[in-house]
């Protein structure tokens, strides 16, 4: 809510006028500053992830730091631009400044797993994320644990994790990828977002 909004809340609630400038003084005497509010997922379940966090999670990470017949990674994509992205600064008046930007539309998509404890990553370039694509991340993965019990590997909800492809290649005989998913709307969750 910016000064002016706030004036107009105070002016109709308590019939006192302010100007915006006078409002923002104000409010930074009584505590307040102007910053952006936090951003958390919109439809997280904080009592779901909690209980994910306490019953799956930790023992999952635990049982892979003492065992490693039993790898953990967290798996994710990203999408990173190549270009410059402004923002916003302090510019005499009447004055212009330019950012250069790239040409064209240089994206790249990086599909990745990040280990723990170990926290390696392993990742492949990729044109785009299908389940072709994280089937030969998950096959990435066994073969760097030849004699691994199984390979616990943290996905999210996205549809090509749950493709048919994935769920026949996890159902195979020779397969020892085990996939755990995460609560919806729980990127925090996923240690790789942190490294993405």
């Amino acid at each position: 809510m910016s000064a002016k909004e706030v004036c107009d809340f105070v002016a109709q609630r308590f019939g006192v006028d302010y100007t915006p400038h006078a409002m923002a003084k104000l409010l930074g005497r009584l505590g307040f500053i102007w910053k952006r509010p936090k951003r958390v997922p919109a439809k997280a379940d904080a009592a779901a992830q909690q209980a994910f966090l306490e019953q799956t999670l930790a023992p999952l990470m635990a049982q892979a730091a003492a065992n490693p017949d039993q790898p953990l990674y967290f798996v994710d994509a990203t999408h990173p631009a190549y270009d410059a992205h402004p923002a916003c600064g302090w510019i005499r008046k009447g004055e212009t400044r330019v950012l250069k930007s790239n040409h064209g539309r240089a994206n790249v998509t990086l599909n990745g797993a990040l280990s723990w404890p170990a926290r390696e990553v392993v990742h492949r370039a990729a044109s785009k994320i299908t389940a072709a694509e994280m089937i030969a991340l998950f096959q990435d993965l066994q073969a760097r644990h030849p004699t691994a019990i199984a390979v616990n590997v943290i996905v999210d909800n996205a549809t090509y994790n749950r493709a048919a492809a994935v769920r026949e290649w996890l159902a195979g005989a020779d397969c020892r990828v085990r996939l755990v998913y995460l609560q919806p709307y729980a990127p925090n969750l996923n240690l790789i977002e942190r490294l993405w």
